[in-house]
């Protein structure tokens, strides 16, 4: 068995890391409790656990902060005894209390073996599954909201399935509410619209409907209508939200940031394979398979181990360039930036791995991007190769490019050079690479231009090929519709 835990090593517990403990409990008669695996920990604030207490399985959040600990283990505690008083699914609290001398606080649940959290289930779905999972989470939130209660940080990770019924979790946000308030319920409707791809915006209304029926509420346009405008500006906050913790150490990203260099990688990609690469890029770069040996950037396949990693690095060719770049974001930054809001709205690009740049104070030097190696085709490489597509392939593909094009334009996204290698087709998907002069606009008008240029670039690609242009309308892809 594990040795008891001390305050000071709770506190000291990192985002994915594993670690086994016995967590002592105050009240003398009762059995300590022994984590075996770890599920979530913010640290230094709250630690979510699986364990073992009593010859059980449990699961287990341990409150840590070093002068809130209470705080929050009361908020947690009052949110589940409302979901319990008024009948709504949750796990049922076994027991809870202190440690560590009061400065530690717990609450034990009851261990929900079948549960499949709804993130994963989402993730998993095809369109018409996720449209049937959003539509039952609506209608329990619809049976919250009747009940005069309110999730106010609701999202998937929130909810999981358990024996074709959806569970509550996360106490720390459920609030009684004035169940008459439209808005306020309208607003929480929107919070998990926004996090939802654009893309399923076209269900909205349909199972807007379908929340307003539980509710027995008489809707009208105008109130479909606030309820996107209230989702567009909810999922703005998140995406700038999102964006901000791209470049800063937080549950998603590391961040390394020094006088000489910044260096940010996706966290759950950690491994000793990525650490080599991140401190010697150049060394291993200069061993890989070159795709791309240009003046201004290198483009490789780098392989450490049995991981492959597309790296792309920004040279300084001159003097004038570097004057030119020093003060600007690098072109890396850009990308990794423009990967990052791509993945946001789920819009198919190679996952961004990590940025280095290398720097002198506020002066940028060489920069680097790392992906994930794609095995996709570029779009004229699926187009001309010996296996000639057939033509319901062709069709499949242009209708796949049509949908894109009509995913950019509602995000007003250019991408500022759309020829053929920079379109990649990997499983029928299509997916954007070589980011850096990619842009989402503020301005509708500058949008429509650079959105007509990005248009006009791609039938370019094909305005010397009479086999493939009949494929293409340009007037769908100009369509306002």
């Amino acid at each position: 068995m594990p040795s008891s835990i001390t305050v000071a090593q709770l506190r000291k517990i990192q985002y994915l890391q594993q670690t086994n403990f016995s967590l002592p409990i105050d009240t003398e008669t009762e059995q300590n409790f022994t984590c075996s695996h770890i599920t979530r920990c913010l640290p230094g604030k709250r630690i979510s656990c699986q364990g073992i207490w009593r010859g059980k399985q449990v699961f287990a959040k341990i409150f840590i902060s070093a002068n809130r600990a209470k705080k929050h283990w009361k908020k947690e505690l009052a949110g589940v005894e409302l979901l319990s008083k008024n009948n709504i699914h949750t796990a049922s609290v076994l027991f809870s209390g202190s440690s560590c001398n009061g400065k530690v606080y717990f609450i034990f649940f009851q261990y929900i073996s079948d549960a499949r959290p709804l993130q994963e289930l989402w993730k998993r779905a095809n369109s018409n599954e996720q449209k049937a999972i959003i539509t039952k989470l609506v209608k329990t939130i619809a049976e919250h909201h009747n009940k005069g209660v309110i999730q106010k940080d609701l999202h998937l990770d929130n909810f999981v399935l358990s024996q074709n019924k959806i569970v509550t979790l996360d106490g720390s946000d459920i609030v009684a509410f004035d169940k008459s308030n439209k808005t306020q319920s309208s607003n929480n409707l929107a919070q998990l619209f926004a996090q939802l791809p654009p893309s399923h915006d076209k269900e909205i209304e349909a199972v807007f409907k379908t929340y307003a029926k539980y509710r027995q509420w008489p809707i009208n346009e105008q109130h479909l209508s606030d309820l996107i405008a209230q989702i567009d500006k909810e999922r703005d906050l998140r995406k700038q939200d999102y964006m901000a913790k791209s470049q800063r150490e937080c549950a998603l990203f590391c961040a390394n940031k020094s006088w000489s260099q910044l260096c940010v990688y996706v966290r759950k990609q950690h491994s000793d394979d990525l650490l080599q690469l991140l401190a010697a890029p150049d060394k291993f770069i200069n061993n890989a398979v070159f795709l791309k040996q240009g003046e201004t950037s290198t483009v490789s396949i780098v392989t450490i181990g049995k991981k492959k990693w597309l790296v792309k690095r920004y040279n300084i060719k001159s003097l004038s360039h570097f004057i030119s770049r020093a003060l600007r974001p690098s072109r890396a930054l850009k990308s990794w930036h423009n990967a990052n809001l791509l993945a946001f709205y789920n819009i198919k690009t190679p996952a961004p791995i990590a940025i280095i740049e290398k720097r002198f104070g506020p002066i940028r030097k060489t920069s680097y991007f790392i992906t994930e190696y794609s095995l996709g085709k570029t779009y004229g490489d699926f187009l001309y190769q010996e296996n000639t597509p057939s033509d319901q392939e062709k069709k499949s593909i242009v209708a796949s490019m049509l949908t894109l094009f009509q995913s950019l334009k509602s995000l007003k996204i250019s991408h500022g050079d759309l020829k053929n290698s920079n379109l990649m087709i990997e499983k029928e998907e299509i997916s954007l690479i070589d980011l850096d002069v990619m842009q989402q606009h503020a301005n509708q008008r500058c949008f429509e231009k650079a959105h007509k240029k990005d248009i006009n670039r791609f039938f370019k690609n094909w305005e010397n090929d009479p086999v493939n242009l009949p494929y293409f309308n340009k007037d769908h892809f100009l369509s306002k519709d």
